[in-house]
């Protein structure tokens, strides 16, 4: 009896990835997926390509692309994801493949919308039951970005850091490849900050951070060429 899974092509339109860097960001939030073969992101066509098992989550792959940083487009309960067989020549050298159509498998289940997916967290208890608390001043720091390429390299920074606890605010400049947080010293500190930025795939070092300590040494010099005690004091 033949037991081989037949796997299928999905293409999933995505919002917001422009450059190289948000292609790797992308691809390597899907290739954590389990039933996920290959993927190919265009940014050019705004298009995920996969190849997957056929019972791959649907809602999976939604959750992964906003944890991402960006928005799957054209999905809906209305519109399910659906297989492909029209594949570019730069998918075709990832080795995937079309199905043949004498085998098909049946689309995978409605994608529910990003907003009503979001707007299914437990709204935040009444202000007026919230224990009083005495609002922290909080510190604010500066650091170099690099590995940036596009804007919506520093919009994921930004939405990154606006999820991570502790950090108030969170501002990247493109152009002057700088970022500028507020956060709550008592709940993280620039080296967690840091570490947030390196997991959205990108390197941050801290502006204006003391410069390490330097400890005095000793060396012990040959040489060559001194005859008499004035050779000494002129070296």
């Amino acid at each position: 009896m033949n037991t081989t899974t037949t796997k299928q092509v999905y293409r999933i339109g995505v919002e917001g990835m422009d450059c190289a860097a948000c292609e790797q960001l992308l691809l390597k939030r899907i290739g954590k997926l389990s039933g996920i073969s290959a993927s190919f992101a265009d940014a050019e066509a705004g298009t995920l390509t996969i190849f997957a098992e056929p019972d791959v989550s649907a809602e999976a792959l939604a959750e992964a692309i906003v944890e991402s940083g960006f928005t799957p487009s054209g999905l809906s309960a209305n519109a399910p994801l659906v297989p492909v067989v029209d594949l570019s020549p730069s998918e075709r050298l990832l080795g995937i493949q079309a199905p043949a159509e004498a085998c098909p498998v049946p689309a995978v289940a409605d994608i529910a919308p990003v907003a009503e997916h979001v707007s299914a967290v437990a709204p935040a208890a009444p202000l007026a039951e919230a224990p009083a608390t005495v609002p922290s001043a909080g510190s604010s720091a500066t650091f170099a970005v690099s590995g940036m390429t596009c804007s919506s390299c520093a919009g994921v920074i930004e939405k990154v850091l606006g999820k991570t606890n502790g950090v108030s605010t969170a501002t990247v400049n493109l152009a002057s490849e700088k970022l500028a947080v507020t956060y709550d010293p008592a709940a993280i500190s620039v080296a967690g900050i840091v570490a947030a930025v390196k997991a959205a795939g990108y390197t941050a070092t801290e502006l204006g951070a003391p410069a390490p300590k330097t400890v005095a040494g000793k060396v012990t010099l040959g040489l060559i060429g001194m005859t008499c005690s004035s050779c000494a004091g002129v070296i």
